[in-house]
């Protein structure tokens, strides 16, 4: 099966922390094929995850309303395959990568 044919069945939910970089975001993912949701909260973001679970979540550190460790713990306990995807800077690679263990799939600078 062609890669590009598979995206479209992977979700992904997009969570930063301005209107203007989740759709920024949303429209590249689109654009590549993937389904992708955005968030402009966490709650209602872990809401959804409880509802129907993406396959990945791209998200931004300081979108966070809770600790990162808490964000994550949220999702894992309510589906323990989502992938993360975090956008941050490179001086953040050493505390992200603690994570790496809990699912985190890539840590991208921004």
């Amino acid at each position: 099966m062609n890669l590009r044919e598979m995206r479209s069945q992977f979700s992904i939910f997009i969570f930063f922390p301005t209107p203007d970089e989740n759709t920024e975001m949303k429209g590249a993912l689109i654009e590549a094929g993937y389904e992708s949701f955005l968030f402009a909260d966490q709650v209602t973001m872990i809401s959804r995850v409880k509802e129907a679970a993406p396959h990945v979540i791209l998200f931004s550190p300081d979108a966070l309303q809770d600790s990162l460790s808490e964000f994550v713990t949220q999702v894992l306990e309510i589906n323990s395959e989502v992938q993360f995807v975090c956008v941050a800077p490179a001086e953040q690679s050493d505390t992200l990568n603690e994570y790496r263990e809990y699912n985190f799939a890539a840590m991208v600078p921004p």
